[in-house]
């Protein structure tokens, strides 16, 4: 006895150990893995970040492009300009109207930028920038365009940048026989500056432009980054980058970021590390603790049990129980017995659960206030003398009644249940008025299996009362189809989903909370009661997700798993 006491604590210490180990293991494995998964993350929002700005610089060198264009093609005061045999007063006066063009399109732009009208002939250049701040003076600004242009003009449409004081101009013309219309953008103070990181511009050929920020990254790093596609980790920084394909540039993003090897030597992380290993230890040894006496005294409690349940042989049993405690396990096989027994009397009772809570679905479903309505809305026909109407709401009111009332039935077909939904919609049409759109997808090849009474009619009926009360025209989608899983597995999904403004957020939780047994509710008693036979029906084989659709609506998607037949309930 002493002997095998002991074994069983070397046993559980040995499974301390070994679990105090693997979790050192998982442990440090999952730090890694957050580390690496954290600097993964920070890639990946930095390429969204240089993705937009790139988007948004191609937007506005596309309005950019528009303005020059419309000026070129559209602007009479442009026309007369670049016509030869305009007198010099008049030329002097349209250039002045040009110009009030050029300043009104500029002054629009919340952006650093100048438009300009340049005639090579005549030795005239006009500029006009906006209220925007930049670097340098305006005059030596207006002269470093003016040479890079005479340097750069061709006839017809002119692309290319320069730099003045360490910023960058991007700059797009048009026109021809040396008179042109144009336009600048600063595209150095195009984004705010931060403190996370800087910006880069390439062009296509590889070469950095500018480089604006906190110099994270020297320029013949960037520049070897460049023929990469993807982002780049350095040894304190990484890149990433988007193309500018208005101007033929390429955006660069550097952002400083943390090695591995610099955050071991982060005070915080070994706190994290050592404070929480030291915490599960303690846990450990309290489990360790209680673990012996979980295994060493369960049998004296078990024999205690089985000793007051058979007091006839309760002097001979504690002669037998007087024994090794792992002895005493065999000896339990009575109560084992009396547990099976017991578990069979808890299945009976679960069953009269189930009876007790589909009979009250069935009591809950006579709403009086729905047939009163309908008993008005028929005697209402008759008056009005349309009795084609009113006879059709009493065989679709008789009809649904008959349906909810079959209580020897637990499992109908799929085709039973349709034609019920469709009864259903038919009689809240002729009652209120208001037509119910209901588009049902469903092949012939799903109709003759059996589905519990009511699966799809609840829903449908929830759509309708907080729907059509309102007065909105209701369209509720039903499709039935069959699903095969990865394992081979061959389920029925059934969708139910509607237009109104869907399941309230609060209740969504609890619907799609499992259900262990039914209560009674005053609101959704439908609903919890059908969660409830589905999964006396199916136990583990089924699903049911509530949700709202993205643009508004609730959505109830339900998967039955295997093929049940009326004898199921039974």
């Amino acid at each position: 006895m002493d002997k095998r006491k002991i074994s069983l604590k070397k046993m559980l210490f040995l499974f301390w150990a070994v679990t105090l180990g693997l979790f050192f293991i998982l442990f440090f494995s999952y730090t890694v893995t957050i580390l690496n998964y954290y600097q993964e993350k920070d890639i990946e929002e930095s390429q969204v970040i240089v993705d937009n700005y790139a988007e948004k610089i191609n937007y506005e060198l596309n309005n950019i492009f528009n303005n020059v264009n419309m000026i070129y093609a559209e602007d009479v005061n442009y026309e007369k300009l670049v016509h030869d045999g305009i007198s010099e007063f008049e030329w002097h006066g349209t250039a002045y109207l040009l110009q009030n063009t050029l300043s009104k399109y500029i002054n629009s732009a919340d952006y650093m930028g100048a438009m300009y009208f340049l005639d090579i002939p005549k030795k005239a250049f006009r500029f006009v920038w906006n209220d925007r701040q930049f670097s340098g003076s305006g005059n030596l600004l207006i002269g470093e365009a003016k040479s890079f242009l005479l340097d750069t003009l061709s006839d017809y449409k002119n692309t290319g940048y320069f730099k003045y004081e360490n910023e960058i101009y991007y700059s797009y013309s048009y026109g021809m026989n040396g008179k042109y219309v144009g336009s600048l953008i600063n595209l150095s103070r195009y984004f705010e500056k931060s403190e996370e990181y800087e910006l880069a511009f390439s062009d296509k050929s590889g070469k950095v432009i500018s480089v604006d920020g906190n110099n994270f990254a020297e320029e013949d790093e960037i520049q070897n980054f460049l023929p990469n596609s993807k982002g780049h980790k350095g040894n304190k920084h990484f890149m990433v980058k988007s193309e500018v394909s208005n101007c033929d540039m390429d955006l660069v993003l550097i952002r400083e970021q943390k090695t591995l090897y610099e955050l071991m030597f982060c005070s915080n992380l070994w706190i994290y590390m050592l404070i929480f290993p030291v915490v599960l230890i303690g846990i450990l040894l309290i489990l360790l603790r209680g673990l012996n006496r979980i295994l060493l005294q369960p049998v004296e409690h078990l024999v205690i049990k089985s000793n007051e349940m058979k007091e006839d042989a309760k002097a001979a049993e504690k002669v037998r129980w007087s024994i090794v405690e792992f002895d005493n396990i065999n000896r339990e096989i009575d109560t084992m017995i009396t547990d099976i027994v017991e578990l069979r009397e808890e299945k009976y009772r679960e069953q009269i659960r189930a009876n007790n809570a589909l009979l009250q679905y069935y009591q809950l479903q006579v709403n009086p206030h729905f047939f009163l309505n309908c008993l008005n809305t028929i005697d209402s026909l008759l008056e009005n003398r349309k009795s084609e109407a009113a006879k059709d709401l009493i065989y679709s009111l008789s009809s649904h009644f008959r349906y909810v009332f079959q209580n020897q039935r637990h499992l109908v077909k799929v085709e039973e249940e349709v034609n019920e939904v469709r009864e259903y919609c038919k009689i809240y049409t002729l009652k209120a008025g208001i037509p119910v759109i209901l588009d049902i997808e469903a092949g012939e090849e799903v109709m003759a299996v059996p589905i519990p009474v009511l699966a799809i009619q609840t829903f449908v009926e929830n759509s309708i009362k907080y729907v059509v009360k309102r007065g909105l025209l209701l369209n509720v989608g039903v499709m039935i189809r069959f699903v095969t899983e990865d394992t081979g597995k061959r389920s029925l999904f059934i969708r139910i989903s509607d237009n109104g403004d869907g399941y309230p957020s609060e209740y969504l939780e609890v619907l799609n909370q499992p259900v262990t047994e039914f209560e009674y509710h005053s609101e959704h008693v439908g609903i919890e009661n059908l969660k409830y036979r589905i999964k006396l029906y199916y136990g583990e084989n089924a699903k049911i997700y509530f949700y709202n659709a993205a643009f508004g609506g609730a959505v109830t998607e339900i998967t039955l798993g295997g093929i049940l037949d009326e004898y199921t309930y039974h």
